[in-house]
């Protein structure tokens, strides 16, 4: 049972700082061309590899088995981080509107960009830009 607790708790750390990792590099990518989109994923899925053999031979597990944990454990963490951006975006688009800098209509299509992934970081407004004819652009 001890066992079980310590080996769980070193997967639970080691997808921690696998996610560490592999969330900001999975939002880097998301303005990459398709070819170097392809690269990076195909060396993080060997990294992901690497890692689900290490540990399975570490602990003497299937490494299947440890491969769908680090899967699942990374899948939940990064639908998490979403949630948070997504919380996070739209208490920013509130307060704008609420100060006047925004209208609602504005806001709901920056949310609606953002849903989308067209604007990889609209969690800084700062680095928005009205545009001469009242749209906004994200600053490069």
């Amino acid at each position: 049972m001890i066992r079980s607790k310590k080996v769980l708790a070193g997967v639970a750390v080691v997808a921690v700082l696998l996610a560490g990792a592999a969330i900001p590099a999975l939002a880097q990518s998301d303005g990459a061309p398709a070819p170097e989109r392809q690269m990076q994923e195909e060396r993080r899925a060997e990294r992901r590899a690497a890692l689900a053999a290490g540990l399975a031979e570490e602990l003497g597990i299937d490494e299947a088995t440890v491969a769908a944990a680090l899967d699942k454990v990374l899948d939940d963490l990064l639908e998490e981080a979403k949630a948070d951006a997504r919380a996070a975006v739209e208490q920013r688009l509130d307060a704008a509107v609420a100060d006047g800098r925004l209208t609602q209509e504005e806001a709901d299509r920056l949310l609606e960009a953002f849903d989308d992934g067209a604007l990889r970081r609209l969690h800084r407004l700062s680095h928005l830009r009205r545009t001469h004819d009242g749209g906004w652009l994200e600053r490069p």
